[in-house]
């Protein structure tokens, strides 16, 4: 029997509709029930031997598209349910599916009609997964070239998605496993930062679900704090610290305790001070990352004014050195465990983590300070020692030689900014950007940092006779980047 034209059977569909009032899709319950109209529509084909479902999204007509769904579903599904299998899987001569055809229309338009129609198709089980001759799915082109989240969550929704249906639609586009971590980790942190986590937080709960393999929670921890973008450095843990909500976000660090308690276990370390030593160290490993511009999680969480996560990571992390027992000689001796060889605390991890620099050599306490967080600056600073706290307000300079205690003199840091630009120590922008930002820093932050040295100063005068205690850290360390005074 011949094919019919597609072309044709569509301009005899818009005639009879242009000669009738009312919905276009009670039209069609009309006409594919009038002679072998039905017959037609299901051996219509057109030049790339496709159905007119396909052509209608190939047109970009969403509206027509679904409204020839929904018809030759419900006429289909009770009269020819073999008809409506063999309509929705067939392939063109290129193996494009109408899932593919619906990928390229949301391309361009992801509105109600595609959104309903995908969900539709799922819920009909037609595979979203299958390859073209080309050897591109339907999913690779909701991926990329950029996410089309609204679709994508309708699959996460109807929970037929998971992150190795993620990985394979990447790897399409991808040479190689490097490019494939480094798409995936833009992927998770877009969905962080523009869609409410939703594949984040998807990945994460179906890592941490109690019938989950091992397997499956270290790859997704690796693809949340160690895929690297390579385009500025950061991995996807940046952006959910940033923008993560409360609910995911404490999941993203569940998952992050519970596989570093399993890798802890896996070492069978000797005794409880290597153990924890050991868990200390793999916690740094991640939350200790920095992006190309030197600046770690806290400073993300900073800059969106999300101190709630910020405080969370702090509660990691222990102030205190670590070490482990090694066998020397028959006996076990304690060794000191680096964290970070560039901090001022190499072996304490809390420390290493707060006296991180970002941008112009400023600390989180000085970003905290700049950003008017007295907050944040009194919450990171909660649990370290006086002497710690001391140093930090009086001694810890930024780039520009600029410490937290002369945050309230105003002539004073204009002149070490001058000085520091002239050295070429902070750039002329850095340098007006900063003076600008301590000429906002609100009275109370700049009195909370000089009742805090007040009240150590006059503890240490009490309990000591003098001036308080050296710090626990290496200050000369700290003030070696700084521009001379």
């Amino acid at each position: 029997m011949e094919t019919p034209g597609l072309s044709e059977l569509d301009r005899d569909i818009r005639a009879g509709y242009a000669q009738r009032s009312g919905r276009f899709e009670r039209f069609l319950e009309d006409w594919i029930k009038y002679r072998d109209n039905g017959d037609k529509l299901y051996r219509a084909r057109g030049q790339r031997h496709e159905t007119l479902l396909q052509y209608k999204l190939s047109r970009r007509d969403v509206v027509g598209a679904h409204a020839l769904f929904r018809v030759a579903k419900e006429v289909w599904s009770k009269d020819s349910p073999a008809w409506l299998f063999d309509y929705l899987n067939h392939e063109d001569s290129g193996g494009n599916g109408i899932w593919h055809y619906l990928a390229d229309a949301i391309q361009g338009n992801e509105g109600f009609e595609t959104l309903t129609l995908a969900r539709e198709l799922v819920a009909l089980d037609v595979d979203f997964s299958r390859t073209n001759r080309d050897g591109i799915s339907p999913l690779g082109k909701m991926v990329l070239p950029r996410p089309r989240w609204k679709s994508l969550n309708a699959l996460i929704q109807a929970g037929c998605l998971t992150m190795a249906d993620i990985e394979r639609a990447v790897a399409e586009h991808a040479h190689h496993g490097a490019e494939c971590n480094a798409i995936l980790s833009h992927i998770l942190s877009e969905d962080a930062a523009n869609n409410r986590s939703i594949l984040c937080g998807t990945i994460v709960r179906q890592a941490l679900d109690p019938k989950a393999e091992r397997d499956l929670r270290v790859a997704t921890a690796a693809k949340i704090f160690d895929h690297v973008d390579p385009r500025d450095g950061s991995v996807p843990f940046f952006s959910l610290i940033a923008y993560a909500d409360s609910s995911t976000f404490d999941d993203v660090l569940r998952l992050l305790t519970q596989q570093v308690e399993e890798a802890v276990m896996a070492l069978a370390p000797p005794d409880v001070t290597s153990k924890k030593a050991y868990r200390q160290a793999l916690l740094c490993r991640r939350v200790l990352r920095r992006d190309n511009a030197g600046e770690g999680v806290l400073f993300k969480a900073l800059k969106v004014g999300n101190t709630m996560h910020l405080r969370k990571v702090t509660s990691l992390l222990i102030n205190d050195d670590l070490h482990i027992g090694k066998l020397v000689r028959g006996e076990y001796t304690r060794q000191p465990v680096t964290i970070e060889r560039s901090s001022p605390a190499p072996s304490n991890p809390l420390l290493s983590l707060l006296l991180q620099r970002g941008v112009s050599g400023n600390t989180m306490f000085h970003e905290a300070a700049f950003a008017g967080e007295k907050g944040v600056l009194e919450g990171c600073l909660l649990g370290l020692g006086s002497n710690d706290i001391y140093a930090i307000l009086t001694a810890v300079p930024n780039a520009a030689g600029i410490t937290l205690r002369e945050l309230g003199n105003f002539d004073l840091c204009r002149t070490r900014i001058h000085r520091a630009t002239t050295q070429k120590a902070v750039t002329e922008a850095e340098g007006q950007t900063m003076l600008a930002q301590i000429g906002r820093v609100p009275a109370d932050v700049v009195q909370a940092i000089q009742e805090r040295i007040a009240e150590i100063r006059n503890l240490a005068a009490d309990t000591k006779g003098g001036a308080p205690i050296a710090p626990s850290f290496e200050l000369s360390r700290v003030q070696a980047g700084a521009a001379p005074a």
